[in-house]
Formats: C-alpha cells, structure tokens, sequence
C-alpha cells in the first residue's frame, strides 16, 4: 500500500513538473516577437545609419512607424542626398530628386554590397515570415522563417536567437533554390533611454566571393511622426525639407 502511495506521489509529482514546464515554454512567435524588440526597441522612432561596404560608405536617417512604415533619407553620397525610400506595408517606393513621381521598386534590390533596401525599410521579421523552431540548447534558440508576403526581404533564414536576452546573434538567408545565399551577424548592442536594440550587424556575401559588408544604427530616438512622411504624392516636398535638416 505504502509503494503505491509513493508511486503515485511520484507520478504526481511529474505531471505537476511536465505541467509547469509546458506552462513556460515560449513559442516560436514570442521568441521572435521579442527579438524583434531588440531590433526595433521603440513603436516610433529615427535613427541614423551608415552602411560601410567595398564599393562605398552611405549614410541615411530613418524613420519607423510601427516597425511597419519607415521612411529612409539619403544623406551620403553627395550625389544621392535628398533620395527618399518609402516602405508602407508591403510596397515599396523610391523617390529620386527633380523627378515628378516615386518609382515602385523590391525589398530584394541591392543597396550595396551584401545589403538589400529591406534591410534599411523593415526591422520586424514578425511581419513577414511564419516562423517554426528547428533548434534549441542551453544557450540559444534557433527558428526558421519563411516569407509570408511578397515584400518580404528574403525567402528563407535560419536565425540563432540568445536565451534570456532574446538577441538576435545570427541569420542565414537562403534563395528559393535552397542555396545559402549572405550570413548576417549581430556583433554590437547599445542601450538607448534603456531599450537594448542591435546597432551592428555583419553582411557576409557568399554569392559575391564573401564579400564584407555593415549597418552601423545611431543616435536612436523616440519620435512621433506626421502622416505625411509615409504618403508617396508628398515624397517630393519631404526630399527637399528633410535634407535641408
């Protein structure tokens, strides 16, 4: 009698442990949501950026709504200032000075080196990838996303996510075909009025003979917007009033 009392206070015991520890499972789209908290750690925001590659260093400022809208000016080159990219949901636009109309261009095009316009316009992958766990140990998650949307930046990446502070370390990208295409590594985090966000990443090109490319993301600032900035018919006006700024 005393062993199956002892049996079943064991079995008890773990049920009520298997229980707790379902309870605190995270799922895939928590852990994402969170990394990308760390990616854009305000709702609104600008920030200033410099993209460092072989063939040119560029600078521009961003403004993001809802880490669904941005904005992003062209600042440097000279011969480029006053350019205007303009995400808003899944379409994108690029404005180019003394021209009359925004032009419908792709997340995918080439900025420079390894990096695309979808990596200066959009900073939250949950908006555009379905998400599914692949790997997991005692340091890190690892998630597979899978574009949902035509403007998503890529098709496929494998990203390593940090336990506990949810930073992103590591993104693979694939083609369609399956071929691994750049790896981008999260290498520098800076606190701003107390929201960690990733301000250095790492471009390696395997297409492009390992070529070596950076974001470097600064001065980030909460800032509320007006609708203007993120409608295409006043993209000319903005061009010249934010680059005279």
């Amino acid at each position: 009698m005393k062993m199956r009392k002892l049996l079943g206070f064991i079995s008890a015991c773990f049920v009520i442990f298997f229980l707790s520890g379902a309870t605190f499972a995270l799922a895939p789209e928590e852990i994402l949501k969170k990394a990308d908290n760390i990616r854009a750690p305000f709702k609104t925001f600008v920030m200033d950026v410099d993209l460092i590659s072989l063939s040119s260093v560029m600078s521009f400022r961003v403004y993001s709504r809802k880490g669904e809208d941005s904005l992003v000016l062209f600042l440097k080159p000279f011969t480029e200032k006053g350019r205007l990219l303009l995400m808003k949901e899944e379409n994108l636009w690029i404005y180019i000075p003394g021209t009359h109309w925004p032009l419908r261009i792709t997340p995918q095009q080439r900025l420079a080196g390894g990096i695309v316009n979808g990596e200066l316009a959009r900073l939250r992958w949950s908006l555009d990838y379905n998400v599914k766990q692949i790997g997991e140990n005692e340091k890190s998650y690892g998630l597979e996303l899978t574009s949902k949307k035509k403007g998503a930046t890529y098709y496929r990446m494998e990203v390593l996510i940090e336990k506990n502070s949810f930073k992103p370390l590591r993104s693979k990208v694939y083609l369609q075909s399956g071929k691994l295409s750049k790896t981008i590594y999260f290498t520098g985090f800076t606190s701003f009025s107390g929201n960690l966000m990733a301000t250095e990443l790492k471009f390696v090109d395997h297409l492009r003979n390992e070529e070596e490319s950076k974001l470097l993301y600064s001065n980030v600032r909460y800032q509320e917007m007006p609708d203007n900035y993120f409608n295409t018919e006043d993209l000319p006006r903005l061009s010249e009033t934010l680059a005279e700024k």
